[in-house]
């Protein structure tokens, strides 16, 4: 192995760009202390998401549209179940769809991590999304 930094060429937003690589540099993770510093970090994050959107002109991935479907599925589904057995089944298939997943990652938790963090996912992911989707209906991101 050479003592030379390692450079890599990624392509970001259609150019090139390359990251250093350098095994002298460490970092460290800090999980928030609290849910109130929690709260306000994925309020920053839900609040910034689309505004980064609207200044590239684009979505990002895939993976940033898919809790708004899911959200206008429920919607949609809610709305059209009073009055259409399609749209109570639908509904029906959304929530159980949310509930095998929650309780699917959960339970995998729960094996590597132990009983009492797989108890606190589904709180936890329920807390996270509410905030982010506040965050990003904000009045002054002029977006939903």
């Amino acid at each position: 192995m050479s003592d030379l930094p390692t450079v890599s060429i990624v392509i970001l937003f259609g150019k090139a760009a390359g990251f250093l690589l350098m095994p002298e540099i460490v970092s460290y993770y800090h999980a928030r202390e609290s849910l109130p510093k929690l709260w306000r970090m994925y309020y920053q994050y839900g609040y910034f998401k689309p505004l980064v959107a609207r200044k590239v002109g684009d979505v990002l991935t895939v993976r940033q549209v898919i809790p708004t479907v899911f959200v206008l599925g429920l919607l949609v589904s809610g709305a059209l179940a009073p009055w259409t057995a399609d749209g109570g089944w639908a509904l029906c298939v959304l929530v159980f769809a949310y509930i095998v997943a929650d309780l699917g990652s959960s339970i995998c938790v729960g094996f590597q991590r132990g009983v009492r963090c797989a108890l606190a996912i589904p709180q936890a992911r329920c807390f996270l999304h509410r905030r982010l989707r506040l965050a990003m209906t904000d009045k002054t991101t002029g977006t939903f």
